[in-house]
């Protein structure tokens, strides 16, 4: 499953088991590339085990070039980052960033035991 192996090779994560669909965001977006108008896209999210021991990540060569590394954190410290960033609206900042967090402060609210 292409969820597995994305896990694996971008953090590291062993032993990956899908548990179930926690949900998706549907997104239509003005495009960047001057040849197209708008971007759709659906990302689906699943809630998972993986072991506790964790491997070395395989980042692709531009995720290495733009400096890219898995870090563990707390769901509420990657909150306050990415809204960090958003403040600045730093030119690297990809439209990712409010999806992401949009979801990780429903991760929070929802799952995150206080």
């Amino acid at each position: 499953m292409a969820l597995k192996r994305e896990l694996e090779e971008e953090t590291g994560a062993q032993d990956v088991q899908v548990n179930e669909h926690y949900g998706f965001i549907e997104e239509y977006r003005p495009y960047w590339k001057p040849q197209f108008d708008l971007m759709h896209m659906t990302s689906h999210f699943f809630l998972c085990d993986v072991a506790p021991e964790l491997a070395d990540a395989r980042m692709e060569s531009h995720e290495v070039a733009n400096g890219m590394k898995p870090v563990w954190m707390p769901v509420s410290e990657a909150v306050n980052h990415n809204r960090q960033v958003m403040a600045r609206q730093e030119e690297t900042m990809g439209q990712s960033i409010q999806r992401e967090t949009f979801t990780l402060e429903k991760i929070a609210d929802e799952l995150v035991s206080a």
